[in-house]
């Protein structure tokens, strides 16, 4: 939490923030840029380190991003269509 308030949400100042703390932080990256790509949108991730990660993972990231996106806009309508239902059950 304190690399996106340090970072104060943009992307790059928050990757170069987890990688300068050394050690074991490939994860400590991936989760924060990871929570501002998905409250930002993919627009926020420099196209030259998308190009790169794709070239890097031997596969393009964007369309499997894409692919969780649907999945979790379908879940999200199906709990809302849950909520209004117990809504106008009481």
């Amino acid at each position: 939490a304190s690399l996106l308030i340090w970072g104060g949400g943009d992307f790059m100042k928050t990757l170069k923030a987890a990688v300068l703390l050394g050690r074991d932080c490939e994860t400590v990256a991936a989760i924060a840029c990871g929570m501002i790509g998905a409250l930002k949108g993919d627009r926020v991730i420099p196209a030259a380190l998308k190009r790169a990660s794709d070239q890097a993972n031997r596969r393009n990231q964007r369309e499997a991003a894409l692919r969780l996106a649907a999945v979790a806009k379908d879940i999200l309508a199906k709990d809302r269509a849950r909520l209004a239902a117990r809504l106008r059950a009481l």
